[in-house]
């Protein structure tokens, strides 16, 4: 074996070894934090003597297109309880979305936008499995910048939703909300997708 062949023999190897062998992260029964252990996370935080909960909206879009994508999509929310400040230096690092006994795990997430309200913390991630409309899964994300170390949130019983007018602009089935009305929700997906700027949000 010449030397160009072990080197790429090596890194095809340290890359199948990582816990995203693909850009848009994998499906796998084994991901990085085990299944059980994922499930086991806790749905609040406590950082700073502030409480952080979440929200997820997963969907699949169906919209017609000449390049059509129907790849599961994740916006993720992580904020503080009373809306005030966040803690300084938290940010969301990894997101798994488990369909036991699977998860899609990634670390890959699109551009941030711009301004943030103060109390939350963002993140979109795109090309996930093709999973069922109307599946229940649960959502984990990876909070770091915390003392001690990195934790985990947990976002329970998340129903994987469809967008097919992007002139509604909002996908339906998007149900799992913590301590927010579902109109505060409705309201606040639209104000992402107008703002976020992406051709590719429904």
């Amino acid at each position: 074996m010449n030397l160009r062949s072990s080197v790429l023999l090596l890194f095809l190897t340290f890359t199948a070894c990582r816990g995203d062998a693909h850009p848009f992260g994998i499906v796998t029964e084994t991901p990085s934090v085990s299944i059980e252990e994922l499930l086991a996370s806790h749905g609040e935080l406590q950082v700073g003597g502030k409480t952080l909960i979440g929200e997820a909206f997963l969907w699949r879009d169906f919209m017609p297109t000449d390049r059509p994508d129907t790849r599961l999509r994740a916006l993720v929310h992580v904020f503080t309880q009373d809306s005030t400040a966040l803690p300084n230096g938290l940010r969301v690092t990894r997101l798994w979305v488990v369909n036991d006994p699977v998860a899609w795990e990634t670390s890959h997430f699109e551009g941030d936008r711009p301004t943030q309200p103060i109390y939350q913390l963002e993140r979109y991630a795109i090309n996930g499995p093709e999973w069922e409309v109307g599946t229940l899964v649960d959502v984990v994300v990876r909070v770091e910048g915390v003392p001690g170390g990195a934790v985990l949130l947990r976002l329970p019983s998340v129903s994987i939703g469809r967008s097919e007018n992007r002139r509604e602009g909002l996908p339906t089935g998007l149900v799992h909300v913590q301590d927010r009305t579902q109109e505060h929700q409705a309201v606040e997906l639209k104000r992402v997708f107008l703002s976020i700027g992406k051709p590719d949000f429904p």
